[in-house]
């Protein structure tokens, strides 16, 4: 009864994501762990621990390019209807034009590593096997466009576009780990003959540790940003975390999705705004604390809209 209870009610599902982000909240705030640690930590994911994932979940996958493509074009397609509203909330709040990259980046930019991926293992528990390789065949496209997307919107806001500025955005798609792994994955998955299990094991144990450093560096972060409530901040993570959501399940229930990749397009859609949009804001001279506070309010509204689409959408 007990197990029961935890498997099917989503705040059970949800609360190991909240308790390990607290847990890494606190261990901040109290100076228990320094900060240098979370530096390190932050490079061992995005450089050993999340490829590994990937490239173990890819390898082994038995799931085809045509199933990922299709859930990620239903993710991309209520990213981008949702961005009207987002420019409509600019206007209603009389953002000036240098804020409005910022804004919009903080509407549609998801964090889908370190909380969309995590949920999903926790949410699915054993299931987990047979929905991450199509959910990480979706993430690394994803990000491409996330990327792209937000700097052309940073840079529109404050100056003219240039060849210089997608160059930059080029060559850093083109070395990031986690896309890299992505082909690296794809690529060894349509190599003929048997994988080498033991190099599999391997990757499958670094990569099972990825979900629970990855939310502990997320509790960190979350602790170095302000809780004082600011009306554009939580409009944005009201967009990201509300609208965003509401347009992929219309979207994808006019599609007819099947139910694992349905749930996937609504936790990707309902994940809180992704860390990176502070830095990336904070990078090119954009709002700092308009940034900040997306981020900050989109996580606390991502904990109710995350346990209703495990309760309603959770395969």
């Amino acid at each position: 009864m007990c197990k029961s209870l935890f498997r099917l009610n989503p705040f059970f599902s949800v609360l190991p994501l909240i308790l390990l982000i607290l847990l890494g909240v606190g261990l901040a705030r109290t100076g228990f762990v320094k900060a240098d640690f979370w530096d390190g930590l932050h490079k061992l994911l995005y450089w050993v621990l999340l490829p590994s994932l990937i490239l173990s979940e890819l390898a082994s996958s038995q799931h085809s390019l045509g199933t990922g493509l299709r859930t990620w074009l239903i993710l991309m397609t209520a990213t981008l209807c949702v961005l009207p509203l987002a420019w409509l909330c600019t206007l209603l709040l009389r953002l000036p034009r240098a804020d409005l990259g910022v804004f919009l980046q903080a509407t549609f930019r998801g964090n889908l590593a370190f909380v969309g991926i995590p949920v999903i293992q926790f949410a699915l528990g054993e299931k987990a096997e047979a929905v991450i390789p199509v959910a990480l065949l979706v993430f690394a496209p994803t990000m491409v466009v996330y990327n792209v997307l937000s700097v052309v919107l940073l840079q529109a806001g404050r100056h003219p576009l240039d060849r210089r500025m997608f160059g930059r955005v080029g060559l850093e798609i083109l070395r990031n780990p986690l896309i890299i792994a992505t082909v690296l994955g794809l690529l060894w998955q349509l190599a003929p003959g048997e994988n080498p299990e033991v190099l599999i094991r391997t990757l499958r144990t670094l990569g099972a540790t990825a979900a629970p450093m990855a939310l502990l560096a997320i509790g960190a972060a979350f602790a170095k940003f302000s809780l004082i409530p600011d009306l554009a901040s939580v409009v944005a993570g009201l967009v990201k975390t509300a609208a965003l959501p509401t347009m992929a399940w219309w979207i994808s229930g006019w599609a007819g999705m099947p139910p694992d990749q349905r749930f996937i397009v609504m936790i990707f859609s309902a994940s809180p705004t992704a860390a990176a949009a502070y830095i990336m804001a904070k990078a090119m001279g954009g709002n700092e604390r308009l940034a900040s506070g997306a981020v900050v309010w989109s996580t606390l509204l991502a904990v109710p809209a995350l346990m209703i689409v495990v309760a309603v959408f959770r395969p």
